[in-house]
């Protein structure tokens, strides 16, 4: 039983609208949290580098900035600068607002489908993690030559 995610780039918990971190679960490969029928919960993702790295979110197989459907290769994520923390609230409405993520046990398996055309990741919550990646730029390439 574990409360926090620790990963090379990021820590990444979960936590109720009280601030209590949800408790994660090691199950069949994967982590697994308790889902209480409309409880709020926010994802909380710690940058443990030095340098800036982009995060990517998704629940139930849609992106969490936008409203679209996740997909790592053409979503664009959040960068967090150094050591800071990214608390993902909910579903970005705008750049002010946010609505809360809540678990449900309506049918969802419908409402799944019918957003996303699938419910393939119908209760899965998502976070992508990518170093930040610095083009080095040669100065006065003229001058290296002479």
């Amino acid at each position: 039983m574990n409360r926090i995610i620790s990963g090379v780039l990021v820590d990444v918990s979960l936590v109720d609208r009280s601030g209590r971190i949800l408790e994660l679960y090691w199950h069949d490969g994967r982590y697994v949290v308790e889902a209480v029928d409309l409880m709020e919960y926010r994802i909380k993702v710690q940058n443990r580098t030095g340098n800036r790295v982009e995060v990517l979110t998704a629940v139930d197989g849609m992106n969490t900035l936008k409203k679209e459907i996740a997909d790592v290769y053409r979503n664009r994520g959040m960068v967090i600068g150094p050591y800071l923390l990214y608390d993902v609230t909910g579903w970005r409405i705008d750049d002010t607002q946010t609505r809360p993520f809540v678990f449900t046990v309506v049918d969802e398996e419908t409402v799944a489908k019918q957003v996303t055309g699938s419910a393939t990741n119908l209760g899965v919550i998502a976070v992508a993690v990518y170093r930040e990646y610095k083009v080095q730029r040669l100065n006065n390439l003229r001058g290296a030559q002479a």
